[in-house]
């Protein structure tokens, strides 16, 4: 669709701009943990995460499954989880899955490119199974500076296996100088390729300048790993409780 080619360009430009300026990590040779060198690690882990797909979204996860797996669905334990998957439908989410699941841990990475923009620090933030929420008023400081944001799957795959990421854009479209911010409301879009080519690695470099970071990043990460018979599941949402004017919805 076009809003969608459009908004991923704009993340490709996005990255385009900033890419010359890499993570500056500093050096902690007394570090005791699996974060990158320079790194101090916050666990944001809570007790269980329900991961809410839309409606729509969980129709294309469930085409995928079926187009690999095409026996051992239907069966008693469906039946049994129905009036929870009708109230979902009814919501317009899906909140019972009836296809074998599992969920997977999540990481995000915020990384300065200019000093104190995050406080002085970088941060490896842990979620756990199921994924969470960042709210990232507990670490980007006002100011018109430059950080680097990236996200991992905390769940090995292969080839074999089938991962899709998507985004759910949670802010108000905006003009800022010739160029539009924002990923718009009640839009959903497949970043699977963006994901597993830049934001899982170098990730991409956004400004707390006019709130450009939370433009581009408020709004949720749905993770949907088709492995080992299951999918496994994982969701981030991105806020700032800050700033809730910019948001479609709370």
């Amino acid at each position: 669709m076009r809003w969608q080619n459009n908004f991923l360009l704009f993340l490709f430009s996005v990255f385009l701009i900033s890419c010359e300026g890499d993570h500056e990590q500093k050096g902690n040779a007394e570090k005791k943990s699996d974060a990158p060198v320079g790194f101090e690690t916050v666990n944001l882990t809570r007790q269980s995460a329900d991961v809410m797909l839309p409606t729509e979204l969980w129709d294309r996860m469930e085409s995928i499954y079926h187009s690999t797996h095409t026996t051992g669905f239907g069966g008693a334990g469906q039946k049994n989880d129905g009036k929870h998957a009708e109230k979902g439908k009814k919501e317009g989410i899906s909140t019972k899955i009836e296809i074998p699941t599992q969920y997977m841990g999540l990481k995000a990475y915020l990384a300065e490119k200019d000093i104190d923009v995050l406080g002085g620090k970088n941060y490896e933030l842990l979620f756990g199974l199921g994924g969470g929420e960042l709210d990232l008023k507990e670490f980007v400081k006002k100011g018109k500076k430059q950080f680097t944001f990236s996200l991992s799957i905390d769940e090995s795959y292969t080839p074999k296996d089938t991962l899709r990421v998507f985004f759910l854009g949670n802010s108000k479209a905006v003009k800022l100088g010739s160029t539009e911010w924002g990923a718009g409301c009640q839009k959903y879009m497949d970043i699977t390729n963006y994901f597993t080519k830049t934001l899982s690695h170098k990730g991409i470099l956004v400004s707390a300048a006019d709130l450009r970071y939370l433009r581009v990043l408020a709004g949720s990460f749905f993770f949907v790993l088709n492995k080992n018979n299951s999918l496994y599941l994982a969701q981030l949402k991105v806020t700032d409780s800050r700033y809730k004017n910019i948001y479609c919805r709370s």
